[in-house]
């Protein structure tokens, strides 16, 4: 009695596996973002590669909605079998400090009167913050940088602005004693 042995499928010797991935947010994700996440265990190194596709290209995340989108993945191997599996993509929320940008007044006060830090941080704006809730906090990076009046000119102070979701951003602002 002849036995017949049916090859088995690609696609039942192998379990792909993907980890996910976390875009900033306004970053799109792209076809080769995810497919180079997908792995195979144990597929033969010196085969023919199986060829990982994402299946509907237009459920990519666009980058401009913050959570997680599971996008479906194809892997199509050599024999013709298919295996499905899900990538997760995490877009982040946007950051306070990529949504607005600051601006400062400056600061001149005459000679022999000196700068105070209240002086600094007054001068700074954030346009378009909501004006109900917490605010950023600003603060001057270091103090003893003030100038005290008593010499004239022109001087940079940083500053760092702390917005209520922990985020950070910077600037310097002009101060110049006449």
């Amino acid at each position: 009695v002849p036995v017949v042995t049916e090859q088995q499928l690609d696609s039942d010797k192998y379990d792909p596996v993907a980890t996910g991935i976390l875009k900033p947010f306004g970053t799109p994700t792209t076809e080769e973002d995810v497919i180079k996440l997908v792995e195979i265990p144990k597929y033969p190194t010196d085969l023919t590669q199986p060829k990982v596709t994402v299946t509907v290209p237009n459920t990519l995340p666009d980058g401009q909605t913050p959570g997680k989108v599971d996008v479906d993945v194809t892997v199509t191997y050599p024999d013709g079998s298919t295996d499905h599996i899900s990538v997760p993509v995490w877009t982040n929320k946007h950051l306070d400090k990529d949504k607005y940008n600051l601006i400062t007044t400056g600061v001149s006060k005459p000679f022999g009167i000196p700068v105070m830090p209240t002086d600094v941080t007054d001068s700074i704006q954030v346009p378009n913050y909501p004006l109900e809730g917490q605010q950023p906090t600003v603060t001057v990076d270091d103090e003893t940088q003030l100038p005290d009046g008593t010499t004239e000119g022109h001087k940079d102070i940083d500053v760092t602005v702390t917005y209520p979701d922990g985020t950070k951003d910077h600037i310097k602002v002009p101060v110049v004693t006449e």
